[in-house]
């Protein structure tokens, strides 16, 4: 609201599907400019905006980033408990890639404007794995930039 009101002049982290479900006026009648897509892979929609992991100078650099953005590409994963047998988990798996696959369901949410980009379960497993192998470095080195980052939303 504050920014079509002319109270504020823009917003960092909101995601991509909620603009489009929400106010899609915003990208049809070019209201908003994408400065930078916060992220570890860029949006298709997004054209020119850079990718914040682009701006990595160093492989620590982008594990860092990749630490900090790594939930937005998994966003709100399914899990199960822990010794679920492994024929379970590769039902569980091809249940919801069947789901996220199925045309009714993709036509659905293009009815309700949203971007389904589902990650699968190996692609889940993978990017939990390179998260939890992060060295302490890292670690601190994000730690610290959430916290900065914190303290630059906080000290207006």
């Amino acid at each position: 609201m504050a920014v079509e009101r002319g109270e504020a002049d823009g917003t960092a982290g909101i995601s991509w599907s909620n603009i489009t479900a929400i106010k899609p006026d915003w990208i049809r009648e070019k209201k908003i400019n994408v400065m930078i897509q916060l992220g570890t892979k860029k949006h298709p929609d997004l054209g020119d905006a850079p990718l914040v992991m682009d701006f990595a100078k160093t492989a620590s650099d982008k594990r860092v980033l990749e630490l900090i953005f790594a939930r937005q590409e998994m966003a709100y994963p399914i899990v199960a408990p822990p010794g679920v047998p492994a024929d379970r988990v590769r039902i569980l798996r091809q249940a919801f890639d069947a789901v996220v696959h199925d045309p009714e369901y993709l036509a659905d949410a293009r009815r309700q404007s949203l971007d389904p980009d589902p990650v699968n379960g190996a692609g889940v497993a993978s990017l939990i794995d390179r998260i939890y192998t992060s060295p302490p470095e890292v670690i601190a080195r994000a730690k610290a930039a959430i916290e900065d980052g914190k303290k630059m939303t906080t000290n207006k």
